[in-house]
This record gives structure tokens, sequence and C-alpha cells, in this order.
């Protein structure tokens, strides 16, 4: 669900026009060979990343957007993105994380260019990198009426953690892009679009006239 989510909005703001005014750190020259999809089962394979690390990736990418209205999820942004979002994510919700060289590593970039997003990302942010659980069951609530291939985990199956008592409803089955998702303007009840979509749109409308 997290990969399609992203995947529609990379390919929403693939259409807005990029200026030089625009770049940041996390532009890519082109596009990585690995899709967001294979690129987001790599890091969980290999860096036995928490899913609560994942789902709150759309949180980052809300807070994110709204500090920087100039900022969007693109093709050329969002695997810098992710593995950077990822890597911040372990160290401020879980017990133990892997070295930066590590992540670098499994995300295809060099330990000090990680180093580097890492303090960009910190500063895009403003720091604020934990969320309630109420607030990522919001949005995975989203995420789930959106995608009727999925089904909410009971209460009892639960895997994620964020603090000591506080728990996650996580994902319970994965099905590919493409299997009969609703359009993306459905999806703007999602934050994480309507914030990054409309934002965007709006700066491109307002460069052009």
């Amino acid at each position: 669900m997290i990969a399609d989510m992203l995947q529609r909005l990379t390919s929403h703001n693939d259409q807005i026009p990029l200026s030089s005014s625009t770049l940041t750190r996390f532009h890519s020259r082109a596009p990585p060979n690995i899709s967001i999809l294979d690129y987001l089962r790599r890091i969980v394979k290999y860096a036995s990343v928490e899913r609560v690390c994942l789902l709150i990736l759309l949180v980052y990418i809300d807070r994110v957007c709204e500090r920087n209205r100039a900022f969007t999820i693109s093709s050329l942004t969002v695997h810098r993105f992710i593995i950077t979002g990822v890597t911040v994510a372990c160290k401020a919700l879980c017990d133990s994380f892997l070295q930066n060289s590590m992540y670098a590593k499994v995300g295809g970039i060099s330990t000090k260019e990680l180093n580097v997003l890492e303090i960009e990302f910190l500063t895009l942010i403003g720091w604020d990198l934990t969320a309630s659980a109420e607030r990522l069951q919001d949005y995975y609530r989203n995420l789930v009426r959106q995608h009727p291939g999925f089904r909410m985990v009971p209460h009892g199956e639960i895997v994620g953690r964020l603090g000591q008592q506080e728990h996650l409803w996580l994902m319970h089955k994965e099905v590919g892009i493409g299997q009969g998702h609703p359009s993306l303007l459905r999806l703007l009840r999602l934050r994480s679009v309507s914030y990054c979509c409309n934002s965007s749109s709006n700066n491109s409308n307002s460069n052009s006239s």
C-alpha cells in the first residue's frame, strides 16, 4: 500500500516542470533503476526495518511538504527520501538500529552522501521525527480504505510498536500495484497526496503565470 501511494504521488509530481530553484540534495540526475516497491522490499530485507518505520514515512512527507512548499516527492527524490527517512525513523523509534554505513549500502548510496542527506532531512522536517499511535493509525486506516485488497489486522495480531505501550495496526497481506486501485483524486483524502500534489501544482501554476 505504501509503495503504491508513493508511486502515484511520484507519477503526479513528475508531470510538474522541474526548475533550478526547486532542486535539493535529494534530487538525482536520473531516476534510479529500481521500482519503489522493490526498493522498499530491499530495505526491509537487508536492514530489518520495522513496519512502523515505513508507515511514518507518510507522516514525514506531510511534515516536510508543509514546511517546505517547493519540495516534491518525484521519481528523482523519492528513493533518497525513503532511505534517509527510514534511517532517521529507525533511530527515533527503535531500540536498536544499524550504522549509517549499512543503511547507505542497502540504499545504494555512499555513507558520506547519507550523512549529508540525514542532516538535510532533519533540517527540512524540523527534527520532528515521532508521531502518536493515533496519528499513525489514522494514516493506516486511510491507506486501507483506498485499497480493497487489504484489510485491517485484528488488534491481537498487532506487530508494530511505538513507545512502551502504544501499538500500531500493520499490513496483513501484500498485493501488486495496479490491481483495480482507485484514481489519484480519491487519494486526496490522504494528506500526503493533498499536500505534496496540491502545493506543487500551485507553485507550478504561479510560475507559469
